[in-house]
């Protein structure tokens, strides 16, 4: 799966988290975070896999399908909402 905007910023918004806590936790600046999900800039794999790991470890759970999907299971969460 290739991790795109559209799934970032559903995942986010599904969290309730910043685009600077979402950076801080996957080690990147927020502007990097802000322009990716503008599609102002693409990111290296590293950067993609970082921001995945931190949603998922919030209980993000990406799939493709015919369109980019973005679900949120509680129960798998390591990380308070919010954090």
């Amino acid at each position: 799966m290739k991790l795109r905007p559209e799934h970032v910023i559903g995942a986010r918004g599904m969290l309730g988290l910043s685009q600077a806590t979402l950076a801080s936790a996957a080690g990147l600046s927020q502007r990097s975070v802000e322009r990716f999900e503008r599609g102002e800039t693409t990111l290296k794999e590293d950067s993609l896999m970082r921001i995945q790991a931190a949603l998922e470890q919030r209980g993000i759970e990406f799939f493709n399908g015919d369109s980019p999907g973005v679900r949120f299971h509680p129960e798998r969460t390591s990380i308070p909402k919010g954090s």
